[in-house]
C-alpha cells in the first residue's frame, strides 16, 4: 500500500487490479486486504474490488478479468465463462475497464506481463510484487466506432449481464459498444437466443467515428467532468451506470456494455453528477414519518 501510494504520486492516480492468489493474499490477514488501497492513498489508487463490488453489474466482467490475469484465480461467481491466464485478452480487458496499474507476483503472471513491455511498463517492486503501468488506458475515452442500440435488452439483473458478458468475451463484438438506447441514426440490433450459446447480440455494423480529443478529466466521489474538442461525437465513461446519474453538456446518458455510460456531448464541457431521485426523497420522507 505504501508503494502504491508513491506510485500514484509519481505516475498519476488510477485504478489498480491485483493478481489473486489466496496463499499470497491471506498473509495480509484477508484476501480483501488490498481493498484498503483507496483509503490509504487518499483515493488516488482505486481498487477494482471493493466493499460493495458484489452488488454492482460490473462484478462479472471484473472476475473474468481477474481470472485471465491470475495464476490461481478465485472465480467466486457461478456460471461465468472463465478463461485461464491470457495476457493478450487481459491487457485488452484492462484497457476496456480503465485499469491503470496491474499488480502481479506469480511466475506465470510476471512472465506474461514482462513479455509485453510495450503495453505493461514495470514502475515499482514491493515484497515480491511487481507493479506495471498499463499503457493507453483511460476512464473517459473516445470510441472508434458508433455504438449500436440493442432493442430487446432489459436492465433487470442477468437480462443485462448475460449478454454483456458475451460481448465482453468476444473480441469481434467488442469493436462496437452496445447501448440500451440512442439516436435514431445509430444501428439497431437484436439479442439472439438460440438455446445453445449464451444470450448475445448479433454483430453490429462498424461505422467509424470522427476522432475526438478528451481532456481535463476530473473524477470525484459523485461526479465526472471532462472536455472534448468536438461535439456530437459519442464518448464512453468507464464508470458504473446507475439511473441516478445526470448529465449537463449532453442530452442523455445511455447505459453501455459491460456496465458503463455513453454520452453525446452537446457542449465542449460535460459534467455527470450522481444525484438523488424521487425514490430517495420518498425514502427520506418515510424515515422522518417513521421516527416521528
Amino acid at each position: 500500500i505504501t508503494t502504491m501510494d508513491q506510485v500514484g504520486r509519481d505516475n498519476g492516480c488510477g485504478r489498480a487490479l491485483w493478481e489473486f492468489g489466496r496463499e499470497e493474499l491471506d498473509r495480509f490477514g484477508t484476501p480483501m486486504a488490498l481493498m484498503l488501497l483507496p483509503n490509504y492513498t487518499d483515493g488516488c489508487i482505486a481498487s477494482m474490488e471493493g466493499l460493495f463490488f458484489e452488488t454492482s453489474a460490473s462484478v462479472a466482467p471484473h472476475f473474468l478479468l481477474q481470472s485471465e490475469l491470475s495464476q490461481d484465480p478465485s472465480r467466486p461467481m457461478r456460471d461465468l465463462p472463465y478463461s485461464d491466464f491470457n495476457i493478450d485478452e487481459g491487457i485488452a480487458h484492462m484497457r476496456l475497464m480503465g485499469v491503470a496499474y496491474y499488480m502481479a507476483f506469480s511466475e506465470t503472471a510476471l512472465t506474461g506481463a514482462n513479455s509485453r513491455p510495450e503495453d505493461l511498463v514495470p514502475v515499482a517492486e514491493s515484497d515480491g510484487w511487481t507493479i506495471f503501468e498499463v499503457q493507453d488506458t483511460a476512464i473517459v475515452a473516445p470510441l472508434l466506432n458508433e455504438p449500436a442500440v440493442v432493442e430487446n435488452i432489459s436492465h433487470a439483473g442477468r437480462d443485462w449481464t448475460d449478454p454483456a458478458v458475451a460481448w465482453f468475451n468476444d473480441p469481434e463484438a467488442r469493436q462496437v459498444v452496445l447501448v440500451d438506447d440512442g439516436p435514431s441514426e445509430w444501428a439497431r440490433v437484436q439479442l439472439i437466443d438460440d438455446g445453445e450459446a449464451p444470450l448475445r447480440a448479433e454483430l453490429a455494423p462498424r461505422r467509424e467515428l470522427d476522432p475526438v480529443v478528451v481532456s481535463d478529466v476530473v473524477i470525484d466521489d459523485d461526479s465526472v467532468s471532462f472536455s472534448v474538442d468536438r461535439i456530437g461525437v459519442p464518448v464512453v465513461i468507464r464508470v458504473g451506470y446507475f439511473p441516478n446519474w445526470r448529465v449537463s453538456g449532453a442530452d442523455q446518458i445511455y447505459r453501455a456494455t459491460p456496465n458503463f455510460m455513453v454520452v453525446v456531448p452537446t457542449s465542449n464541457d460535460v459534467v455527470l453528477r450522481y444525484k438523488d431521485t424521487p425514490v430517495e426523497y420518498a425514502g427520506y420522507a418515510m424515515t422522518v414519518v417513521g421516527v416521528l
